[in-house]
Parts: C-alpha cells; sequence; structure tokens
C-alpha cells in the first residue's frame, strides 16, 4: 500500500532559536575580547564605509592580507558555513549535528549579540542598531569575534566547525578565507519566506530579540535575498554548496542529511550524481565500466556530459563501484521518490480522485496515457511533479507525487524494486503494481 507525506519543496532557506553551545560572556574572557575588538574598531567603520563608496569592481577582500598568511592553513581545521534566511532552521539543525556529528557550533548571530550585551562594549551600540535594521554588521567586527571564538576553542582541541549565519556578504567569505581558514562546505537551507515569518514571529513572543518584529523580519529578508544569495552562488560555482529543503517537521530535514553524511571531518556527497538533469549513469556489462546516458534523446557517452560537476561525479562513483554498480543510498537505507500513477477498471482499488464513482481504462489504454506522459517528462517538456498535480490517479497528486521519505518493505514489491534501482534524478521505465502503472522519479 502506498503512502504519501504532506512534504512541500520549497525554494528558500529556514531557522529556529540558535543554541548556543558556545558561551563567550565570561567574565575572564571581556579585557581579552575588548583589547581585541579595540584594534578593529576604526578599520570596521572606516573600511566598510570606503568600501561602499569606491569599490566598484568585482569583490575583494576588505582587508588585503598583504601576505600574511592564514591563521590555520589548510588541514588544520575544518570549516563548515551554514547559510539560509532568517528562519530557516540552521540552529536547530546545527544542533543535530554538534550532538551527532562532533562540531562546534559557531553562531555569527549569537557571538555579536553577546558581544553587543556586554558590559563596556565599544561596539554594542552599533551593533544593536545594525541588528534592529536589519543591517549586516561591519565586517571586521563579526570576523574579529569569529577568530577569537575558534581560537579559543582549538586550543582546547577541537578542530571541526560549523559556522552559522556567515559570511552574510562576498567581502565577508573573502576576507575569511584569505585570513583564518578555507571552508569545506556551505550547507545551505532552503524554505519558503511565508514559513520563515510564521516561525519567526512565533520565537519573538519569547526570544527578547531586538529584531524578531515583522518590519525587523521582512528587511532581514531582503538583505539575506541581495547580499547572501550570491555567496552561496559563489560556492555553489565551485562544487562547495550542499542544499537541505527545510519547511518540513525538525526529524523529517534531518532526514535528508543522511544523503550528506560527516565522514572524518568533511561533508561527502552520497546520494548526488553530479550529472546535469536528463542524464544518468549506467554500467556496461561487457566492458564492466560506468558510462552516461541521456534519458530523452538515448544519447550514450563514456565522458561526463557538458556541466557534469566532476567533483560530486568522482565521489559518487567510488561509492557507486564500492556497492557493486547499485545506485547509492542514505546511510539509514531510505530514498525518496515522486511518481506519477495511472489506474486501470483491473487496479486494486479502481477509483481516484479525479474518478470518483470508477475507472473504466483497460490496462492497455492506462499504459497507452502514461507512455505519453513519461515521455513529456523525460524530453523536458513537463516536469514529473506538474503532471502528477493534475493527472496522476494516486492521492500524492496533491504533493506533486511526492511520497516522501521510506525504506525497504514499505512499498509494493514491484515498485520498491524499481525505485531503489534509480540513481537520484533518474526517471523509471513504466512500473506496473497491484496500484496501476507507474512512472517514478528518485529525488533523494
Amino acid at each position: 500500500m502506498f503512502r504519501s507525506r504532506t512534504l512541500v519543496r520549497a525554494r528558500l532557506p529556514v531557522h529556529a532559536a540558535f543554541p548556543r553551545f558556545v558561551r563567550h560572556n565570561s567574565s575572564s574572557a571581556a579585557p581579552k575580547r575588548a583589547k581585541l575588538l579595540f584594534g578593529v574598531g576604526f578599520l570596521a567603520i572606516g573600511s566598510t564605509i570606503a568600501a561602499a563608496l569606491y569599490n566598484k569592481d568585482s569583490p575583494k577582500p576588505a582587508v588585503e592580507p598583504q601576505g600574511v598568511a592564514r591563521a590555520f592553513p589548510d588541514g588544520k581545521i575544518d570549516v563548515v558555513f551554514v547559510l539560509g534566511g532568517p528562519g530557516s532552521g540552521k540552529g536547530t539543525q546545527c544542533a543535530k549535528l554538534v550532538n551527532e556529528k562532533g562540531y562546534v557550533h559557531l553562531s555569527a548571530g549569537d557571538l555579536l549579540r553577546a558581544e553587543q550585551n556586554r558590559k563596556g562594549s565599544e561596539y554594542g551600540d552599533l551593533i544593536r542598531q545594525y541588528i534592529k535594521e536589519g543591517k549586516i554588521v561591519p565586517q571586521e567586527v563579526t570576523i574579529a569575534l569569529l577568530q577569537q571564538a575558534i581560537q579559543e576553542k582549538y586550543s582546547q582541541g577541537a578542530t571541526k566547525f560549523l559556522v552559522d549565519g556567515f559570511p552574510r556578504k562576498m567581502d565577508q567569505a573573502l576576507t575569511f578565507e584569505e585570513q583564518i581558514a578555507r571552508s569545506s562546505i556551505t550547507l545551505f537551507f532552503e524554505c519558503p519566506e511565508a514559513v520563515m515569518l510564521k516561525r519567526l514571529l512565533e520565537r519573538g513572543k519569547t526570544s527578547g530579540r531586538d529584531d524578531d518584529n515583522e518590519e525587523s523580519i521582512t528587511k532581514r529578508f531582503r538583505t539575506f535575498l541581495d547580499t547572501s544569495m550570491p555567496v552561496v552562488d559563489y560556492f555553489d560555482q565551485q562544487g562547495k554548496v550542499l542544499k537541505v529543503s527545510c519547511d518540513q517537521p525538525v526529524d523529517e530535514v534531518y532526514r535528508q542529511e543522511p544523503s550528506i553524511y560527516l565522514t572524518n571531518s568533511h561533508f561527502v556527497i552520497m546520494t548526488d550524481t553530479g550529472l546535469p538533469p536528463g542524464w544518468t549513469l549506467a554500467v556496461s556489462r561487457t566492458h564492466n565500466k560506468e558510462y552516461f546516458l541521456n534519458q530523452a534523446t538515448r544519447e550514450s557517452s563514456w565522458e561526463p556530459p557538458f556541466g557534469t560537476d566532476k567533483s560530486k561525479l568522482d565521489a559518487y562513483i567510488s561509492q557507486y563501484k564500492e556497492r557493486g554498480y547499485r545506485p547509492v543510498v542514505a546511510s539509514d537505507g531510505k530514498i525518496r521518490t515522486s511518481h506519477f500513477l495511472v489506474k486501470h477498471k483491473d487496479s486494486r482499488r479502481p477509483r481516484s480522485w479525479k474518478s470518483p464513482d470508477g475507472i473504466s481504462l483497460t490496462r492497455d489504454e492506462a499504459i497507452a496515457i502514461a507512455k505519453k506522459y513519461r515521455q513529456q517528462i523525460v524530453n523536458g517538456d513537463k516536469k514529473l511533479s506538474e503532471l502528477a498535480e493534475t493527472e496522476s490517479d494516486c492521492s500524492s497528486h496533491s504533493q506533486g507525487g511526492d511520497l516522501g521519505f521510506f525504506g525497504k518493505g514499505q512499498m509494493q514489491p514491484s515498485f520498491e524494486e524499481a525505485a531503489f534501482g534509480l540513481h537520484v534524478g533518474e526517471i523509471s521505465d513504466l512500473v506496473e503494481s497491484d496500484s496501476g502503472i507507474h512512472i517514478i522519479q528518485r529525488t533523494a
């Protein structure tokens, strides 16, 4: 029996309250912090204003490195940037990664708020005003606080850091990687703006934060789109972004992350082939070698097609071979699919939301209809989710055919065999079950 889940895919990012795993407001640390921030004071305001007025070229580090080596050379520490819109759930998901993977969570927002509230802070009022107006605090203040926090934890033996809510701008990204350390990956949480707004307004009832009001939240959304999305795009072009849809309950979001698991100190993509849309991976039994197949044109090639993310492909193929050339699944054994169903009069339940009084199609007619729709999907004329919403006979049509995550033993045998035989993004041939004729697409 098929189950359906209300798991809506989203376009933007998420957040909940930042858990404070690392506190930096002890009295013993205050003089040291004050000294550090005093040194960046004039630089913070001066260089930021100058950059805004005079920088007409492509983004550069706001403070040129002058030949100074990074504070942490490559291989010393592992830095994972965590980005997402306000209220996208960054802090909540970081908490799970901290508990299960041993990372240190550093929230740029928490560090700034702690400095804002620190007695005697020279920059408390400045930080408070920037946050209230939904603006980005001058980067030199934020980077100085992050460097201090990383150094403090590194001296205690920590080497793996989730840097949450940073970098918010391109100059922050470039300066951090020039002066502090290179990042290994950016974890990007996607969520619709309406969901984020609802979460933040609810949080604002108890958080006591100056920026948890609708006016500030709206400004923060605009700031994120204007200044932070270019950072995501910048790292995405380097193949260093992992995206997680976050408009679902916390545990459902985290369940996506077995497809992005941590081994040693790096994020490794398990299920993303890195191939462009329409292409899939196959194996020549004659040559015992993988090749690439375009599902629409049936074109095949020994070489990866144009647009392939080579680093992702290499990581995937390595695991693909380890599994005996079987498609890679997440460490919990679950996959996610969407499907399109055409029922006929001999189906187990020959009724649907479209035909509540009964379906009169023959099996052959159902197959012919499914073939027509499959061709539209593989040609790229229509998305499976679009067709499923209006034409599928399954109750999952209201979710674009999305069946959510499932493991083995939860679906009908023929459906399960076909689904677990797909790579992410791949479209199945027609699959017949007691329910009718299916077209399946693996989505995670």
